[in-house]
This record gives structure tokens, sequence and C-alpha cells, in this order.
């Protein structure tokens, strides 16, 4: 896996075709609710050029970036959406086209609505039932998405230009803006599906995709993603 951040002036270069001008609102904070190893999971503040290591409980700023290292962490804001990172991954809080939002790499789950947990006290809220559209922040190299409703996807790198995307529930839709800020369709999934993912950060915007599979995921696979992501006994221990 090629990481693409080094430092601090990295930090939102994949939007730097666009425009950003004023300032912006943090009004959904984002909590750290697991980490699975401590003094392992780094958050480095862009501002002070500070290392910390993250704990459960830690609320993440706009200024920096987390680094998983060898551990896994969970992360949850206040509407119940809910990533897990596996080891070697990466989660920033950005200003993006959208507003602020989520930026991620490396092995990420994006659970819309907190799907995973049905427990009050472990979701630090009331629990949601309604059926709605979920942003779900962008993955990195690629694009943001969208889940409608209780929806779940796991996202990874298969190198430099290439990612997959196992949509495990909810329909799911994976789109970009492009140099004139106009969104567009990548591709949509519906559950149980895979994509794989191929793209050329040297072409415009709306050429620089191909889908290249579009497949049912496999029962062994279906089984090793729920193992290591959902599963709370094998996920929390």
């Amino acid at each position: 896996m090629v990481f693409t951040y080094s430092d601090g002036t990295k930090v939102g270069e994949h939007e730097k075709h666009l425009r950003k001008v004023g300032s912006f609102l943090f009004e959904n904070p984002y909590m750290v609710t697991f980490v699975s190893k401590e003094d392992t999971v780094e958050f480095l503040n862009y501002e002070t050029t500070e290392r910390v290591f993250l704990n459960e409980g830690m609320i993440l700023s706009t200024c920096g970036l987390l680094k998983t290292n060898s551990a896994r962490v969970e992360i949850r804001n206040r509407d119940g959406d809910l990533y897990r990172l596996a080891s070697n991954s990466e989660f920033s809080i950005e200003y993006t086209v959208e507003g602020i939002r989520p930026v991620f790499y490396g092995k990420v789950l994006y659970a819309s609505e907190d799907t995973i947990t049905y427990s009050p006290e472990k979701n630090r809220g009331p629990i949601k039932h309604d059926y709605k559209r979920s942003g779900g922040g962008k993955y990195r190299t690629s694009c943001y998405m969208f889940n409608f409703g209780k929806g779940i996807v796991v996202i990874d790198s298969l190198g430099p230009s290439e990612d997959v995307y196992y949509n495990l529930s909810g329909p799911l839709a994976v789109y970009e803006y492009d140099e004139m800020g106009r969104q567009f369709t990548i591709f949509t999934a519906e559950p149980f599906q895979k994509i794989r993912l191929r793209f050329d950060n040297g072409k415009k915007l709306r050429e620089r995709y191909q889908v290249l599979e579009k497949s049912r995921i496999s029962n062994s696979r279906l089984s090793s993603l729920y193992q290591h992501f959902i599963f709370q006994n094998s996920w929390g221990s």
C-alpha cells in the first residue's frame, strides 16, 4: 500500500482542482470509541506539529491526521455514523466540496446510522430507525459515497491506482465532483456486490474512473469481512 499523505502540506490535495473560500463550522464532532492497542494510534496535529497517542473518548479536530499503525480504531459521530479502521489506515476530517467530511484511506468499514451496534449505551445516544440518505465521506484516492438508510460498506486499496468496494448492506452510490464543481455518479451497487475501481489521476475527473469488476461477493470473502469488521467478539478483542 502506498500512502499519499507524507505531511500536512498534502491534506486536501485530492480536491486541489476546486477553489475553496471562506470558513466552515464544525458541527458534528467525531469521537474515538475504540482503540485496540494503547500507545499505538497517532494523531499528527498540523498546527503544532505535535504527535499524540489517541485513546477512547478523544474528539478529533480538523487540523490533523489519524494513523492507526498496527492497531484497529473505531470512530463515531453524533448522527450514529460509524467508521472502523484496520491496521495501517488513516482518517482525517477535512474541508471538502461537501463541507466538513471525513476522508479516509487503508482498509475501512463505514456503517451509516450505526447499523452494527444496537445498544443505546454503546451508541452514545438514541437509536435511529428512519430511512434516509447518509453521506459517508470520501475514500481519499477515489471518491465520495453515500448509503440509503442503514448501509455498510468496506473499502480497501489494492494498489496505487485501484480500490475495491464491498457493499454489505443497503444501496450504495459512489460519486465525485468535476472541475466545475458538478457532481457525477461513478457507480451504484446493490447489497453484497463487489466493485473494483481503477483511477488515473492524470486524467480529467469525468474520465478518471473505470469500473473493472462488478460481481457478487464470494461467501469466503463475505465471511472474512464479517469476522474482521462486524462480529463484536472478534473486532473488539
